[in-house]
């Protein structure tokens, strides 16, 4: 037997063996790996927003020691339009409040590196690095808009040295309803 297929059959069942994939080497995405190793995290909230006010999601890393991928971030709202900007080099002179995080693998015991708050008091906002629109949705189907596309798009490498903001704009003239749904994964952290 090929000792590839030897070292196949002493880690796997015969089940997995001759069910899986016909024998073959079965490969996990860089995504799934970083879920598998316990080190792929998601932030997920639901928030009102007054009409012609600003949200600020702000992303402290000071935590996190090395790069943080920031794979997905979407935001889905009831009206708009609506404006979101993400910046880097943010001052905020109070971080806000502490948003609740999940490791995407619930066995794991990692914790993440980068810290998640909401409504910063904001000194300056900094470079920006990305601009969405969500057009108006009166009386049609709830409106998206993010960066990253998906899982396996693209992603943006955050500097651990670098505070990071992200802004939803009510331009509605009404107020909203919105969720926000942001996934990364922080890949070299030695503390998770």
């Amino acid at each position: 037997m090929h000792p590839v297929l030897k070292a196949w059959s002493e880690i796997f069942s015969s089940y997995e063996n001759i069910h899986g994939s016909q024998n073959g080497l079965k490969i996990l995405d860089a995504d799934q790996y970083w879920i598998h190793a316990g080190k792929a995290f998601v932030h997920n909230d639901k928030h009102s927003l007054a009409t012609s006010t600003v949200h600020l999601t702000y992303f402290d890393l000071s935590s996190a020691v090395n790069e943080v991928h920031l794979k997905l971030f979407n935001y889905n709202v009831d009206n708009g339009p609506c404006d979101i900007h993400v910046y880097k080099n943010s001052v905020v002179s109070t971080t806000g409040s502490l948003k609740q995080v999940h490791n995407l693998n619930q066995t794991s015991v990692n914790t993440n590196g980068m810290r998640i708050y909401e409504n910063p008091l904001m000194t300056t906002t900094g470079s920006q690095l990305d601009f969405a629109f969500i057009e108006s949705a009166a009386g049609g189907p709830i409106k998206a808009a993010g960066g990253g596309g998906g899982p396996s798009v693209n992603e943006w490498i955050l500097d651990p040295a670098v505070k990071y903001l992200i802004g939803l704009t009510n331009n509605s003239g009404g107020a909203i309803n919105f969720s926000q749904h942001l996934v990364w994964y922080e890949p070299f952290n030695p503390g998770v």
